[in-house]
């Protein structure tokens, strides 16, 4: 189970942990500073595309990036999490419809839009993830095998899915996934190849 009273935000599909200004930053938790909750990314390096509403570190010293959606980014959008809370912002139309009992897992429910711009393999994983509802923090396996950030920042930029992350999804959301090739041979025929990722 999750701890009570956390700090949490929704800003677009994720629910995101809010710490106050002058905690120890950790990547992809959210950072109240001024009026505002910034995103942690990292360290800043020159040929960095800054993402707006993020905060990164230029040595010791954090780079605040005004989010270009001020209102999803407002500290007034922070609320305290617990069942009541949760079930209340749900009433009131505030939160998108969500399953209470996954956000007691973790504090975050990691499932991006799908855009029609997405490649195959990004539909894919995000139509699952839309599905399963799965909390990607919660589990210490997933947080040990993989960088999920940078899984996670490979469904959220505009470039296409690589193979190898689609594999790494694969495993980590447990999907059974059998690719079929149907192609004409050298004379012809038409041929058919199945194979399971397994």
């Amino acid at each position: 189970m999750g701890k009570k009273n956390q700090s949490l935000i929704q800003i677009g599909d994720e629910f995101i942990e809010v710490f106050p200004e002058g905690e120890k930053f950790e990547k992809g938790f959210g950072y109240i500073h001024g009026d505002y909750v910034y995103i942690y990314r990292g360290k800043s390096k020159k040929h960095d595309v800054l993402q707006p509403g993020s905060v990164y570190l230029d040595g010791d010293k954090p780079l605040w990036v005004e989010p270009d959606d001020p209102e999803s980014h407002s500290v007034g959008n922070v609320f305290t999490y617990n069942l009541d809370n949760i079930m209340k912002e749900i009433e009131e139309g505030n939160l998108k419809e969500v399953d209470p009992a996954l956000l007691e897992m973790s504090s975050s429910i990691f499932a991006p839009a799908i855009d029609p711009k997405d490649d195959i393999l990004k539909k894919l994983v995000k139509e699952v993830l839309a599905m399963k509802k799965v909390s990607i923090k919660a589990s210490k396996e997933y947080k040990n095998a993989y960088d999920i950030t940078n899984l996670k920042s490979g469904l959220s930029k505009p470039a296409n899915l690589t193979f190898k992350y689609f594999q790494k999804w694969v495993e980590i959301l447990d999907l059974d996934v059998t690719i079929n090739v149907k192609f004409k041979d050298s004379e012809g025929n038409d041929c058919e190849i199945e194979r399971n990722m397994k």
